[in-house]
């Protein structure tokens, strides 16, 4: 799966466009947990640095039916700090990265905003 996600999206963070594959986390959007059977499918992936990763499986971040970043109403209306303004705040609308193929799926990423707060 780490493979193959990092290979789509061009060892590079779908969001920051960081480039360093130690950093990069192939990110599941249904948790491989919650589904096995989603557990290698490259459609239910995302490249994502390891803030946004933290970020994504804890439902503070998502993306819309446009690939486009969202921001929890939990960050936008409770963290205030310079930082959270720069990596999340601003990032809200933003659109992906695409992969060439093997796009996020976008029934997964209903499912993960319908479990966070946006």
């Amino acid at each position: 799966f780490r493979n193959i996600i990092l290979k789509i999206y061009k060892q590079s963070c779908c969001i920051t466009g960081l480039n360093i594959p130690g950093i990069n986390i192939a990110s599941h959007i249904i948790p491989w947990a919650e589904d096995e059977t989603k557990r290698l499918d490259p459609t239910n992936g995302l490249c994502l640095s390891a803030t946004y990763d933290a970020a994504f499986d804890r439902n503070l971040i998502s993306l819309d039916d446009d690939y486009r970043v969202i921001v929890s109403r939990e960050i936008s209306e409770y963290y205030t700090s310079r930082s959270v303004k720069e990596y999340f705040i601003d990032m809200a609308g933003y659109k992906i990265s695409m992969p060439e193929k093997y796009l996020p799926n976008k029934k997964y990423l209903e499912t993960h905003r319908n479990q966070g707060d946006f």
